[in-house]
């Protein structure tokens, strides 16, 4: 990942070598990325400033569902959900591991968080191929004619 004004997380799209969507909440490296082994729309990020976010996607695509800030001068380098999704080892860079317990409305999925999940994910392809569209337009409407 390259380091901008802030790092950013991406979806990688098959179908071409642009990312679906970047999550761009985080004001340093993103150290470690993890998807919840039980809810298909949940995944945890790590920084090195000791930021750990938890991303439920249907809930918001913007901004983290929850965040934990790790005592300072902390960085996370690791994160491992256990197989329940209900807990997240969190280690850091002083050889320490955190172990949080994951609120039960972000870990535990509902019957139709598949298909929502499904849905969000459309939605962010057509947002990705209207903003293109609309790029393209506003780079034909400025082109110079001859």
């Amino acid at each position: 990942m390259e380091r901008q004004s802030k790092a950013s997380k991406s979806s990688f799209s098959g179908e071409s070598n642009k990312p679906l969507c970047s999550f761009e909440d985080n004001s340093d490296y993103v150290m470690d990325v993890r998807w919840s082994p039980t809810n298909p729309a949940l995944f945890a990020a790590g920084d090195c400033r000791g930021r750990l976010d938890l991303w439920h996607l249907i809930k918001d695509t913007e901004l983290p569902s929850a965040t934990v800030n790790l005592p300072d001068d902390t960085s996370i380098n690791k994160l491992l959900w256990l197989q329940s999704g209900n807990q997240l080892a969190v280690g850091d860079d002083q050889g320490r591991v955190f172990l949080y317990d994951v609120n039960e409305q972000l870990a535990t999925p509902k019957s139709n968080d598949w298909n929502q999940f499904a849905k969000v994910l459309d939605d962010v392809k057509q947002n990705q191929l209207e903003a293109e569209e609309l790029m393209q337009a506003m780079s034909l409407s400025n082109t110079p004619i001859h």
